[in-house]
Parts: structure tokens; sequence; C-alpha cells
């Protein structure tokens, strides 16, 4: 099939983005893959080098083995592009079999819409990441985009094959707020790299001679943005407690502090190993070496890449994660020190049962898999 993805909010090559890995996975089970980005719009946080690297290869080249255009966008924000030029022209050349929309945005996916109604052998999906934690907290500019884009989503219904909502919480966020059809709408998941968790040979006792972490010791692991916010003051302070019940653990951190206090506490004590900011691999290799991970307040993708490796997590439960646990560990409902002790305990005295759930679990939020989902849903 030949298969077009409309990435609104900006394309970066090689990052380990939702955006990135499905047109890879899709390209890799043989399908023709083009990916649509802005040329212009990127994110806040990508430093000027990298938007240069990428400018610099111009509107039209190949990112291993997938087609990428850049096309210029206006008016865009952090989620929405308001304006995108010659989209339309891409569709006419490419003439796809099946439209990827990353996103519910207006001017590309009416675009999209008018292109499947006029090929009618085409189909359009449409995903959707936005749900009532990541939405703008500026009233007055939410009450419009939720006004527009609901009115966008009645226009294209009709030729919309399916809306997939990437957690169970953005499955209603779609209903409920864009007012997408139930009846067309699916959880279609984030998911895990296999083919990189899979190309890190090391064994376990390898990559912590690696990194200099005790062979014997119980692995605790949290990473990304890592604050009072996100839970890791109590994890910390949680993992003191449960070393106090004689057990021999450790807390491994990688990442960014968002706050000194915890930053301070982090550095202040002997049973914390702290990692800066890591690559790809080198996230992947941590995983792999930690016996449970962590994030006891909000999702990260960084939890669909510990499951993917296949060890026990310890996650708060919302509609954001709700899919993400069954038998493979535990759910905290507030995060607080005393659960995350409680539930780190836990697994510890039960490690072989979680551990052997965890590598059977991983398997259901493999690309591999969710492109054979996708494959599926196209032939309906």
């Amino acid at each position: 099939m030949k298969i077009v993805h409309i990435c609104s909010v900006a394309y970066i090559d090689g990052w380990g983005y939702q955006d990135n890995l499905l047109p890879e996975y899709m390209m890799k089970a043989g399908h023709d893959v083009v990916v649509i980005s802005s040329a212009n719009h990127f994110p806040s946080f990508l430093k000027e080098e990298e938007k240069q690297k990428i400018i610099n290869k111009g509107t039209e080249y190949y990112y291993e083995d997938v087609h990428i255009y850049r096309n210029r966008t206006e008016l865009a924000s952090s989620n929405y592009t308001f304006v995108w030029h010659g989209l339309s022209n891409v569709l006419n050349i490419e003439q796809p079999d099946v439209i990827f929309h990353h996103g519910i945005n207006s001017s590309s996916m009416l675009c999209c819409w008018r292109y499947v109604r006029k090929h009618e052998k085409c189909r359009l999906f449409i995903d959707s990441h936005a749900d009532h934690i990541n939405e703008s907290p500026n009233k007055i500019w939410n009450l419009f985009i939720r006004i527009l884009m609901k009115s966008c989503v009645r226009i294209v219904q009709n030729q919309v094959t399916k809306f997939y909502g990437v957690t169970p919480g953005r499955c209603e966020y779609l209903a409920d707020v864009y007012g997408a059809p139930r009846s067309k709408i699916d959880l279609y998941p984030l998911g895990f790299d296999s083919y990189s968790i899979n190309s890190i040979k090391e064994s376990k006792e390898s990559l912590r001679k690696k990194y200099k972490i005790n062979l014997d010791s119980f692995v605790v692991l949290s990473g990304g943005k890592m604050g009072e916010d996100k839970g890791t003051l109590s994890l910390i302070h949680a993992v003191n407690d449960v070393k106090k019940l004689n057990k021999d653990v450790k807390l491994l951190l990688f990442g960014r502090f968002t706050d000194s206090q915890t930053e301070k506490l982090a550095n202040s004590n002997d049973y914390t190993y702290i990692q800066g900011w890591c690559d790809r691999r080198k996230t992947l290799e941590l995983i792999k070496l930690s016996d449970v991970a962590c994030w006891p307040v909000h999702h990260t993708a960084l939890i669909e890449d510990a499951v993917g490796s296949g060890i026990p997590i310890v996650i708060r439960k919302t509609p954001n994660t709700s899919h993400l646990i069954d038998g493979n560990g535990v759910f905290v409902i507030q995060g607080s020190e005393e659960e995350l002790c409680e539930s780190i305990s836990h697994i510890i005295d039960n490690y072989s049962e979680f551990e052997t759930n965890a590598k059977t679990f991983c398997n259901k939020f493999d690309y591999r898999i969710l492109v054979e989902k996708f494959e599926k849903d196209v032939k309906c």
C-alpha cells in the first residue's frame, strides 16, 4: 500500500516519537510510506542546529527509505496548524491508498477529507493525542479550539474509516470533546521500538558493569523530566523507605531535574545513581539493566519503552495509563511515598511472577503488531 502520513506537529528526523516509528515500521512491513510535515514550524524545545539540519535537507528527501515532504505552514501553534501550503499538490502526486492523519487539525484534515471524497478507494484514518491534561490552560483559546475542531470533525467524519485514540482517555476525549462518532473510535496505543530494544545485545549484568551499578542490587528506574510535580521527590523517599525494610535497593534516575529540591535530595544520598539527559540507545540500556521502572504521576512515552523491554512497572492509574498493566506491574492511585514503598516492596517480594507477566505482556505494544492491526483495519 501507499500510505501517506500527515504530521501537523513537525516530524523530527530520527527521533523516537510515534510520528517517526509508525511510518518506519510500516515501511519495514513492505509498504510505500510518505510523510508530509512542516518546513518551517518546529517544537520550541528543538535546538537551532537540529532545525538547520532539517531545513538544509530541502523540501523533499528520503530518511531511511521513508519519503519526506516538507511544506510551508502558517499560523501554527504547538498543537495546531491553520494554514498548510501545497498539501493537496503532494497528495495528488503521491495518490495514496491510505492517509494516516496525526492529530485533530483543521486545515490539513479538511484537505485530506476533500481528497478522499474525490478518490473513493483511499481510506482516511485520524489519530488523536489530545486529552484534558494536555489541552491549553487558556480558557478562551481552549473554547475556540474545541468549537473549531468539533466542527471540522463533524464535516470529515463520514469519510473517516477510524478515529484512533492513543490511550483510553484520549478515545473518550475524541467522543466527548471533538464529537467523533463512538462507532468509529478505536484504541490504537503508542507502541515500543522493538528493533532498537533488540539491537542491545549486552546482558543485564554487562550493562550494570558498564554503568558501575551493583550486580546484586534491586534497581528501580525513573527518568525524563524529574521533579516534585513528576513524583520524583516521593519516589526518592520511597526507595529509602524500602531500604529500611532490609532490602538492597538502588534508584537509577536519568534526564533533567526541574527543581532544585529534588536534585539536591537525589545527590545527597548513597542509594541513587544519576545519569544526565540520554540519547535513545542509552535510555534503552538503562531500562534493560533495571528491575522495575516507576513513573508516579504522569504518563510518558518512556513507560511504553519499559513495557517493551519486559520489565515490571509502577505507574499511576489514569485514563491515559489504564491499558498498560495486566499482571506486569502495580498501579498507584496518588503516587504518594507510602503507596510507592508498598508497591515496590510487593514487586520485590513477588518478582518472578511480575517479571514473567511483563515479558509476556510486552508483545501487545510492539509496533510490528500495531502495524498488523492497522492493516486489518484498512481491509475492513
